[in-house]
């Protein structure tokens, strides 16, 4: 495993350990957001990354996942 493969990993861990703590706890928005962006960096790992695609993705996703797209917003993330 490279040095890359190992950061991506260790992102997407802490992403899903921060999911469960967060779900555990009832803490909504947290578990929501991490809910969101968890699979984020095992997609980023990869070399032919679609940018724009993969960010059209998680804005669609956040549609239905209870209404992240208003948090993305907030912190200027638009398509």
């Amino acid at each position: 495993m490279t040095s890359k493969e190992k950061i991506f990993r260790l992102l997407y861990l802490g992403l899903l350990e921060i999911r469960n703590e967060s779900n555990i706890s009832g803490d909504k928005k947290t578990f929501e957001i991490s809910n969101l962006l968890h699979n984020l960096p095992l997609k980023l790992q990869k070399e032919d990354i679609d940018y724009d695609e993969l960010l059209k993705n998680l804005l669609k996703h956040s549609e239905t996942n209870k209404g992240l797209s208003s948090w993305l917003k907030g912190n200027s993330i638009e398509y």
